[in-house]
């Protein structure tokens, strides 16, 4: 986490984020960490994976913030885009995982 002391009772924190896959994964963490107390200007980019926030007033810390977000099934950490990977499908794949039956057909409807 990086926090830039702006006073005493102000603090603006950025997190990396793993597990999103799609837009309803962001807006799940946004709301759920807008909801805690003291958290404003809240910011989830998926592409990037990070989270931005601004904690006010001493009621949040950013710990229970990092509760929040592991809670929901999302992993938290320091955001540091020169750690950052490239994005990769799992084991390789290159297209829809099809696990469920052969490949040796056709995926267009028929009309």
């Amino acid at each position: 986490m990086t926090g830039q002391e702006t006073d005493a009772t102000e603090r603006a924190c950025e997190w990396g984020l793993t597990g999103m896959d799609c837009a309803a994964c962001a807006n799940k963490i946004r709301l759920a960490v807008s909801r805690l107390p003291g958290v404003e200007d809240v910011e989830v980019a998926l592409m990037a994976e990070r989270l931005r926030l601004r904690l006010t007033g001493g009621e949040t810390a950013p710990e229970q913030v990092e509760q929040t977000v592991r809670a929901l099934g999302y992993g938290i950490g320091p955001h540091d885009a020169a750690q950052r990977k490239s994005f990769v499908l799992p084991g390789g794949a290159c297209g829809p995982d099809h696990g469920d039956h052969e490949h040796n057909h056709d995926h267009r409807r028929e009309t």
